[in-house]
């Protein structure tokens, strides 16, 4: 970027990456925007979709016979609602930036579905250590 070492004397190298970085802002802002909107409301109504299902999976998995593979049902739910979870955390700050039309809506209902989720994953967790305390009066039975 030094084609020689002197001071530069014009302004048409600064004007060209200022004019460069300008038209990358406002193609993005038309992109992800106005295009082909994503809102973070939409990801997080999905991710409490999978956590109602997790729900629903996991009082299927009190029925299984099998110890052997309901502890690996078991643990393959834990992690998928972990991840889950994980994903929430990072969205959560980003609900923020979520502008455009709408944004106040898009930011209560964003809140309103975090808490959700948070209240459903509690109610994992705890049917989680419910069905373990079972299982391990289970295991010593045997």
């Amino acid at each position: 970027m030094l084609p020689d070492f002197r001071a530069a004397t014009h302004l048409v190298p600064a004007r060209d990456r200022v004019m460069g970085v300008a038209l990358g802002i406002l193609v993005m802002w038309f992109v992800f925007d106005q295009l082909w909107p994503r809102r973070i409301s939409t990801v997080l109504q999905r991710i409490l979709g999978n956590m109602l299902d997790a729900e629903t999976k996991l009082r299927s998995i009190d029925q299984l016979s099998d110890l052997a593979e309901a502890a690996r049902a078991l643990s393959r739910l834990r992690v998928a609602v972990t991840t889950d979870l994980e994903s929430v955390h990072r969205l959560e700050s980003a609900v923020y930036f979520d502008f455009g039309r709408g944004y106040e809506r898009e930011l209560v209902l964003g809140r309103r579905l975090i808490r959700k989720i948070r209240a459903s994953a509690a109610e994992f967790y705890a049917e989680v250590l419910r069905l373990r305390n079972e299982g391990s009066l289970q295991a010593r039975r045997a």
